[in-house]
C-alpha cells in the first residue's frame, strides 16, 4: 500500500472498526516500529456540534444514546446543515490526516469520510446528496489520501454485539445496505466482519500489503 495514504476502517457501529484499529496500532508500533497516528472522523464536528448544543433539546433525535440527527436536517434548510457539517470536517482532515502523513506517520482512521457521508444521508434522508459538489469533494479527498476498507456485518451478528440496535432494526438495515452500495459504487475493499477479530485482522493486512 502507498505509505502516503491513511488506512481507513469504515462501517456501521458494531462492525469492529475500533477493535481492528487498536490491533493495527499495536502491531505497527510494537512489531514494525512505526510512528502511528490514530484518529476518527464522523458527523457532528466542531461548528455543527456547537450549534447542536445551542439549539433547544427538543430538536435533537437520539440514536442509541448518541446525537444522531437534528430535526433541521429534515427541513428545507438541510443543505445549509450539510455545508456546516462538511466545513467542520475539513480542519480534522488537515490536522489528523494530512499533517501526520506529511511527517511520514502511519495514519489509522477508525471512521472517516465514507462514514460521514453515510451519516449525512441518514440524517437528511436524501440519498441524492451524493451528487452535491461538497459530497463529491469529500469523496475525491477520500480517494486521494486514504485506503478505505469497509467492514461489512450481518444483522444477526450485529444484534448479538449491539442488542440495543434491535429497536432500530429498519434504520440499521438501511445503513448496512447503504455502506454496501457505496462500497460497490466506489470500488472499495469490503471485508466480512462477522468472523473472529484475528481472522478479520489477517484479511485487513492482506489488503494493505503487510503480513501479520
Amino acid at each position: 500500500m502507498n505509505n502516503n495514504k491513511a488506512i481507513v476502517l469504515s462501517g456501521i457501529d458494531g462492525s469492529g472498526k475500533t477493535t481492528q484499529a487498536q490491533l493495527l496500532r499495536v502491531y505497527m508500533k510494537r512489531i514494525k516500529n512505526k510512528r502511528v497516528k490514530t484518529t476518527w472522523i464522523k458527523g457532528n464536528h466542531t461548528i455543527a456540534y456547537i450549534l447542536y448544543k445551542l439549539l433547544p433539546s427538543n430538536h435533537i433525535v437520539l440514536f442509541d444514546n448518541n446525537i444522531h440527527t437534528h430535526t433541521l436536517f429534515r427541513s428545507r434548510l438541510y443543505k445549509i446543515w450539510i455545508i456546516i457539517e462538511v466545513l467542520g470536517i475539513i480542519p480534522k482532515i488537515l490536522l489528523d490526516i494530512e499533517l501526520p502523513l506529511l511527517s511520514r506517520k502511519i495514519v489509522i482512521a477508525d471512521r472517516y469520510l465514507l462514514d460521514s457521508i453515510v451519516y449525512l444521508i441518514t440524517a437528511t434522508n436524501k440519498i441524492n446528496i451524493t451528487r452535491s459538489l461538497l459530497v463529491r469533494t469529500l469523496l475525491s479527498i477520500m480517494n486521494k489520501n486514504s485506503k478505505t476498507i469497509v467492514l461489512d456485518i450481518g444483522l444477526k451478528e450485529l444484534f448479538r454485539r449491539k442488542q440495543g440496535f434491535r429497536k432500530y432494526k429498519h434504520l440499521v438495515a438501511f445503513k448496512i445496505a447503504l455502506y454496501r452500495v457505496l462500497a460497490r459504487v466506489l470500488e472499495l475493499d469490503v471485508i466480512r466482519a462477522d468472523d473472529r477479530p484475528l481472522i478479520v485482522f489477517k484479511k485487513i493486512f492482506k489488503i494493505i500489503g503487510y503480513r501479520p
